[in-house]
């Protein structure tokens, strides 16, 4: 029998065939050798990340906001209750002044009519006044710990004190013009001087507190776009 015919070559070159087959199929020394020496580098992506969660976590700008807003705040609180004292303490004045002139020093009827109109005013004024702070004090006092509605709720009121200002030059326009013509006019003297002082002192009141009420404006207007970042 002839060798190369036999079973088992022809068994063996069937296993050989099949071996080149699978090799050629799946060959292993085409894929990328792992080096032990060379492992996977992360260290950039975890520098990339550390530096992004640091900027997040020191960022300056909403910090130094809060710290500035929670600041401007208790100044401008500080203000009101100094303000709101002052406004106090001028109406009772106002009421003693009607009391001492008409008791005891038998003023001019006029003067006591401007006094006497001008506290009954000033008393609704601080009525107001405190309405007005008392509703942003206690929401202050309810959650001291909610930064930006309370630096809103004390910038609008202080926005309707400013307003009541404004609103009280316009009453005074009238009453210190009537009152000038007939304290002038009882004494015969020239009404160009009074009257123009005792305007342009209302004018200057009205004018800073103008500026003031655009300045709070802005400031609102400031501190609701940190409430909606």
């Amino acid at each position: 029998m002839n060798e190369e015919n036999s079973p088992l070559n022809e068994k063996s070159k069937v296993t050989l065939q099949t071996k080149i087959q699978a090799e050629s199929v799946l060959d292993v020394t085409s894929l990328p050798k792992r080096s032990d020496n060379e492992p996977l580098d992360t260290s950039v992506l975890d520098e990339q990340w550390a530096e992004m969660t640091q900027d997040w976590q020191t960022q300056p700008f909403v910090k130094t906001n809060m710290s500035a807003l929670v600041q401007q705040t208790k100044r401008s609180i500080y203000r009101a209750k100094a303000l709101l004292a002052f406004d106090v303490i001028g109406t009772v004045l106002l009421l003693l002044a009607v009391a001492y002139g008409y008791f005891v020093k038998q003023w001019q009827t006029p003067t006591l009519i401007y006094l006497a109109i001008a506290g009954f005013l000033s008393i609704f004024f601080v009525y107001y006044e405190i309405k007005i702070r008392l509703a942003s004090w206690r929401l202050s006092e309810i959650n001291p710990e909610n930064i930006i509605e309370n630096a809103i709720a004390n910038t609008k009121a202080s926005i309707q004190y400013i307003r009541l200002i404004k609103l009280s030059c316009y009453v005074l326009i009238p009453l210190m013009n009537w009152y000038i013509v007939e304290i002038v006019t009882l004494k015969e003297k020239p009404l160009l001087f009074p009257l123009l002082f005792s305007n342009s002192f209302i004018l200057v009141m009205f004018l800073i507190s103008h500026y003031f009420h655009r300045k709070k404006n802005k400031e609102l207007k400031q501190i609701q776009s940190y409430a909606s970042e």
